[in-house]
């Protein structure tokens, strides 16, 4: 018994990736990854309030300093 094999049509046989492809899908993988990182940190930052950012704390800094100097200006030498 013989088997009569049907010819393949366009898009039947395995198809071979060129190297071209291969980089951009990598690459774009490595950017999605980053991507990803990004929105990490973004995401982290508005949970989190930065205290460079925090004017309360600012605010308290100073009037700290202030008692500071008001302390050290009655013991210093005339």
């Amino acid at each position: 018994m013989t088997h009569k094999q049907k010819a393949l049509s366009r898009g039947d046989a395995c198809r071979k990736r060129s190297m071209h492809e291969e980089s951009q899908r990598r690459r774009s993988e490595q950017i999605a990854q980053e991507n990803l990182a990004l929105l990490k940190r973004i995401q982290d930052k508005q949970r989190k309030p930065s205290k460079e950012l925090d004017a309360s704390l600012h605010a308290k800094s100073w009037r700290e300093k202030q008692r500071y100097c008001k302390l050290a200006s009655h013991f210093s030498n005339p």
